[in-house]
């Protein structure tokens, strides 16, 4: 299943839900290094990236307002469609032992004249 969401396979991850969602990026990544987790310390035994956070609004709100002045900002090459057609909502997961509730976009970023695939989960 992992390889049908990116064929080619994928060159970043960022996991911010954990569970089955690390498993699936480091099927899909050439290089493990290239992904970080929020919520999976297993990331960093996997060849990945454990990355301590703290709550706190206050970057978030910087990074709002950068995004706000322009000052940040992701250039999209392709979009994905969503499944079942509806551009509203994304790939959902259900909530269970061990899982959050949360969804995983995928994107797809320019990278030296090659696009490049990269998922992100929130």
């Amino acid at each position: 299943m992992p390889r049908a969401l990116a064929p080619e396979g994928i060159d970043a991850a960022l996991d911010f839900i954990g569970g089955d969602a690390l498993e699936v990026f480091l099927t899909l990544l050439d290089r493990p290094e290239r992904l970080a987790s929020i919520v999976e310390a297993d990331a960093a035994v996997r060849g990945g990236h454990y990355v301590w956070v703290r709550p706190d609004s206050a970057p978030l709100t910087e990074l709002g307002r950068l995004v706000d002045e322009g000052r940040l900002t992701v250039p999209i090459a392709k979009t994905l469609p969503k499944p079942g057609g509806s551009a509203a909502r994304p790939h959902s997961r259900e909530a269970g032992p061990h899982r959050r509730p949360g969804s995983v976009f995928g994107l797809t970023l320019p990278r030296a004249g090659n696009p490049a695939s990269a998922i992100a989960a929130s």
